[in-house]
């Protein structure tokens, strides 16, 4: 599970992903809250995995940015659509999609996690919306 500063901005930022997040907490499941008021400027962050106690589990009530995992985020994609789509055309479709990426917007896509590279995939077909490094815009 990517819990890297990047994607937890960009899972924080996608607020039409975060709309999916179950209202319950689940086992598995992976959030983020910020610890206390006032802290410094990189801001500290708990992250929680639902079920183990390696970490502490945030406060249910707080507030919370849901981290989907990439089978999460698949099946965010995959729900409502009247095709899927088999392993070997969304290979293809990845590798041009990220070599678009790099050729229109000098961006290579493959250093990113699978979290990150499903989340801007989903953001991307289902919002057209592309991730410029700070937010969500519209392309």
């Amino acid at each position: 599970m990517d819990t890297t500063k990047e994607s937890i901005s960009m899972c924080e930022k996608a607020v039409e992903i975060q709309k999916f997040r179950n209202k319950k907490i689940n086992t598995g499941d992976f959030y983020y809250q910020r610890l206390g008021r006032g802290q410094d400027s990189e801001g500290k962050v708990s992250i929680s995995k639902i079920g183990i106690q390696t970490h502490p589990v945030p406060n249910p009530t707080a507030d919370r940015v849901w981290l989907p995992r990439q089978d999460q985020l698949q099946k965010i994609y995959l729900d409502n659509r009247k095709h899927k789509i088999n392993c070997g055309q969304m290979s293809m479709f990845f590798e041009d999609w990220r070599h678009d990426e790099l050729m229109r917007y000098g961006r290579d896509l493959w250093d990113w996690s699978m979290e990150q590279l499903w989340l801007a995939f989903v953001m991307k077909i289902k919002y057209n919306k592309i991730w410029n490094g700070k937010e969500w815009e519209v392309k």
